[in-house]
């Protein structure tokens, strides 16, 4: 293997690459379907859960991450961040739309995200429940709870997005 990559850190970075590339297609491939922002957010956040389901390098992103060059990290990060801006995005047109409901959409994407991102952890097909059904099932949890719900928001409204609310 390391005849192709001159280090370990070369190979992690091609597959954050590859990785990362497959999170921006999925995402941005459904955020990109016609229909209401909440179909397209669902859509986009099912697309995603199929990646993160079917391609095995996440587990290998998430697992050594920090091993990667600062250079890299820092690439990778700001990737990252763009996915999370562009999920936030999309929500927030949602909740002006009166489709979607959230007091804060970088936190509720953040959230999304990293709702789906863990499944490595806790899902291992074949399993009690397929692939499809773990998706479906997931994504109509997190779109539950960006649904709007009589009363209007679920606390006081904020101006939104005021600034990075991860740290690092």
């Amino acid at each position: 293997m390391y005849h192709y990559f001159a280090s370990k850190a070369e190979l992690l970075d091609a597959i954050c690459d590859e990785a990362t590339t497959n999170a921006e297609d999925a995402l941005s491939g459904g955020l990109a379907v016609p229909g209401d922002p909440a179909d397209r957010v669902r859509e986009a956040l099912r697309r995603y859960t199929q990646t993160m389901i079917r391609h095995g390098s996440l587990p290998i992103v998430m697992r050594h991450f920090d091993e990667l060059t600062p250079n890299f990290r820092r690439y990778h990060e700001r990737r990252r961040e763009a996915l999370v801006r562009q999920l936030a995005d999309a929500l927030d047109e949602g909740v002006r739309a009166g489709a979607l409901a959230s007091d804060d959409t970088e936190i509720s994407a953040l959230s999304a995200l990293g709702s789906i991102n863990w499944l490595y952890t806790w899902y291992q097909p074949p399993g009690r429940l397929s692939p499809d059904q773990v998706c479906s099932l997931l994504v109509a949890q997190i779109m539950n709870g960006l649904t709007p719900r009589p009363g209007g928001q679920l606390s006081a409204s904020r101006p939104p997005h005021p600034g990075n609310v991860a740290s690092r």
